[in-house]
């Protein structure tokens, strides 16, 4: 299971591409036509969002509206400590997100090496 956030970040090209973009966040009510409550959460969402420059996280409020959340870009933030070591039970979800993300991160590396490989 992954969140909303993590799966789009997997999803771009590059997480290079996520640099000054805003990401929308939409929660389907459980019951009736509405939205819910939307926020990157603080279990890796919201540090993974920032880590990777995204400008805004905006979300479904759960009142019909959409919330801005501007991020500030951290390049160097510690994920894991920031979120699933710190805690003293599983997180498997947070780990889980960090893990997906280090892996595309690795690949994205090697294809780089790659291409300045071809170049030469």
């Amino acid at each position: 299971q992954r969140h909303a956030e993590v799966h789009c970040l997997l999803q771009l090209p590059r997480l290079s591409d996520a640099m000054g973009k805003d990401v929308l966040i939409v929660e389907i009510a459980d019951i009736g036509p509405s939205l819910g409550w939307a926020p990157p959460c603080s279990r890796g969402c919201s540090q993974l969002l920032a880590k990777f420059g995204v400008a805004n996280a905006l979300f479904t409020n759960g009142l019909g509206k959409i919330t801005t959340w501007p991020l500030q870009h951290d390049p160097d933030l510690d994920i894991p400590a920031k979120t699933f070591a710190r805690r003293t039970a599983d997180d498997v979800i947070s780990e889980r997100a960090w893990l997906d993300i280090s892996e595309k991160l690795s690949h994205e590396h090697m294809d780089a090496g790659d291409s300045m490989r071809g170049d030469l």
